[in-house]
């Protein structure tokens, strides 16, 4: 139960990290993986699953790299 726990503590910061960094302006995938100093292909694991589930959405392209933004929060 340790390990699963770490995990989703893991998870739960990259997320936190991620989200914070594309709040503003939409960003790649390699700048987002150099400005939370993770591997590209990690951070394009976590963006594709945020993007799945809406928490983030793509905002267009820079060259061949898709530019992904938070999703605008509904304030009812």
């Amino acid at each position: 139960i340790k390990k699963e726990q770490e995990l989703l503590k893991i998870q739960k910061r990259v997320q936190q990290e991620i989200c914070q960094f594309i709040r503003e302006n939409p960003k790649t995938v390699p700048e987002i993986a150099k400005a939370i100093g993770m591997p590209a292909h990690e951070v394009l694991w976590y963006v594709a699953s945020f993007k799945k589930y809406g928490l983030i959405v793509e905002k267009g392209m820079c060259s061949d790299y898709p530019l992904y933004q938070k999703a605008q929060e509904n304030k009812a």
